[in-house]
């Protein structure tokens, strides 16, 4: 059973990979909502290794004694057209506790 919810969060998070890696236009439509809740679900409670292994060291992160390791925010882009950005927030346990869409100045 432990293989199976591995495999989940394994594949939603490939799903994740593809939608941060610019190909999330597919889910802004004009005349559909933006799902960002969909997005956060699959984030949150997501191991940092995980993280750190599908996308790599952050771009951005507030440094805790200069290792973005033990930093409490990672940032990652995720659309360059509307200027948005991830922000990850972890827990003491190492894993996401909130996910937040943050957007930059005009």
């Amino acid at each position: 059973m432990s293989d199976n919810i591995s495999m989940l969060k394994v594949a939603r998070f490939a799903i994740l990979a593809i939608v941060l890696a610019g190909l999330g236009a597919i889910l802004f439509n004009r005349r559909r909502a933006f799902k960002w809740s969909s997005i956060r679900n699959a984030i949150v409670g997501t191991p940092r290794r995980l993280i750190l292994d599908l996308f790599g060291p952050p771009p951005a992160a507030i440094h805790a004694n200069g290792d973005y390791l033990k930093s409490q925010i990672w940032y990652y882009p995720f659309s360059t057209r509307t200027r948005q950005a991830i922000a990850l927030h972890f827990s003491h346990g190492d894993r996401v506790a909130d996910a937040q869409l943050i957007r930059g100045p005009k």
